[in-house]
């Protein structure tokens, strides 16, 4: 295919500044709030780092350019993917639920509702996450979020488009299987700010919070490039599953290394990533 040729640097440079103007600005053209929301992300995944630096020195230009243009360009893809995904699994999803549990969600208290409808969606969430690191082709496309060797607030965007539709399903459907489909939009906003908060450099470790919370320390070791990392620490927004199922790593430190020890993969350019899953089944 196309992105797998070997290209001149030149000529691959240029493709991947044309590509990724192109897509980021149809992502904005589609989502214009999509800047409002990267604007308040980075502004509490920024803070945290001022407030509490964590690791010295910072990535390289390349790759902030890179995770630049994830946030921007991956979503000018995934929408059709995800409306096509939950056109079809959504009315199974909501049929395979008696409607009498719904109705008793529904009759709940305003913030009960909300939050039964979060916690089943972060359990969902946490199957899901499982799934794309233990299920070989979904993990080649999310070893693309495991690629940087330096965690910070922008590192949270380098996600597959794939990997990124995966985990919007994820959340959505949660609400249609509760009946809460109005809650949909306010939870995809939650988990897509949240994460640039865990992913930031900042020594955060909210130990009073931990046996329940996922924390900045415990999801920084769930991209921890030990052995005994791997694999461990799934929890988006609650760690309690991780608790549960035995998957949880707690440290009382930071690791001092990231990523799959793909050093390639971490230098490489835009088009590369979107390439990647269809280059290697599994990496590291």
């Amino acid at each position: 295919m196309l992105l797998s040729t070997p290209a001149r640097p030149g000529v691959r440079t240029a493709a991947n500044v044309v590509v990724s103007v192109a897509l980021a600005a149809v992502g904005i053209r589609t989502a214009p709030e999509l800047l409002v929301g990267l604007a308040v992300a980075a502004a509490l995944g920024m803070s945290c780092e001022v407030l509490a630096p964590l690791h010295e020195g910072a990535r390289s230009r390349r790759a902030y350019a890179v995770d630049l243009t994830h946030a921007l360009a991956d979503r000018s893809m995934i929408v059709p993917l995800v409306a096509v995904a939950l056109g079809v699994v959504g009315p199974a999803v909501e049929a395979a639920v008696p409607g009498s549990a719904r109705d008793a969600l529904a009759a709940l208290p305003w913030l009960a509702l909300v939050g039964v409808t979060l916690v089943v969606t972060d359990f969902t969430n946490y199957l899901a996450h499982r799934a794309l690191h233990r299920v070989q082709f979904l993990w080649a496309f999310h070893a693309v979020h495991h690629s940087s060797e330096r965690l910070d607030w922008l590192a949270t965007s380098r996600a597959h488009p794939i990997d990124l539709a995966v985990n919007i399903v994820a959340v959505t459907l949660p609400t249609y299987a509760l009946g809460q489909v109005e809650l949909a939009p306010w939870l995809v906003t939650f988990f897509f700010v949240h994460p640039f908060v865990m992913h930031a450099n900042a020594r955060l470790r909210m130990r009073s919070v931990g046996a329940v919370l996922v924390t900045p320390a415990f999801h920084h070791w769930h991209h921890a490039a030990a052995g005994e990392a791997h694999d461990r620490n799934f929890g988006t927004f609650l760690s309690l599953w991780d608790h549960l199922f035995g998957t949880a790593l707690d440290h009382d430190e930071f690791p001092e290394e990231y990523g799959i020890g793909t050093r390639d993969l971490e230098a490489t350019d835009y088009l590369g990533h979107l390439a990647l899953p269809f280059r290697t089944a599994r990496l590291g």
